[in-house]
């Protein structure tokens, strides 16, 4: 932008948007370019230490702990190891290609079921795309565990491996006191 055009957008005088441009171009947000002013990569410090004094993840944390709570419900049984006959059962079915493929299917409709309820208890738009990366990094963390679970030897308990998991996605997602659950519903075609 011009001199100008940051005056008469600002509502500044031509010489006190002057100053206040050399100013930020001598702090180094701003660069001169010929008559031209444009923002620096440097600017994004001033972003940044706004944001990171604001408590996001204190207003993150309920919606990540129910998230979690939700995504541990099913694995609530499987705090002990199973038998390793049980174990080598499940590996042995899991190499069947068509089970492969359903249980794609399935994680997939999962993962919009639980993006879908990220949004509606967020209140965020359903095209948003927060929603649907988050339940990407749960689904992704679940998956995660449920595969060195898998390939534990000996044998190892799953709830545990998936709440390591979820506790590696940045920000808080174990549960630790949840005050609202979040119910994820599965996607008609995949009910009973």
């Amino acid at each position: 932008m011009t001199l100008s055009e940051v005056a008469a957008r600002t509502g500044l005088t031509r010489a006190g948007a002057r100053r206040i441009l050399l100013t930020l171009a001598q702090l180094g947000y701003v660069t001169v370019e010929g008559r031209q002013f444009r923002l620096s990569a440097r600017i994004l410090d001033l972003g940044f230490a706004y944001l990171s004094s604001m408590p996001f993840w204190d207003l993150a944390e309920p919606i990540m702990e129910a998230i979690a709570n939700a995504v541990l419900e099913p694995y609530a049984a499987a705090e002990q190891p199973p038998d390793r006959d049980w174990i080598d059962g499940i590996r042995l079915v899991c190499r069947s290609p068509a089970l492969q493929g359903e249980y794609l299917r399935t994680q997939y409709a999962t993962q919009q079921a639980l993006a879908q309820a990220i949004a509606v208890r967020t209140g965020a738009d359903p095209a948003d795309m927060l929603p649907a990366i988050l339940a990407g990094a749960v689904a992704a963390a679940t998956q995660v565990a449920i595969d060195r679970w898998l390939h534990a030897d000996p044998p190892a308990a799953l709830a545990p491996l998936v709440r390591r998991a979820l506790n590696l996605i940045p920000g808080p997602v174990a549960p630790r006191h949840a005050e609202r659950e979040l119910t994820c519903h599965r996607p008609p075609h995949l009910r009973s």
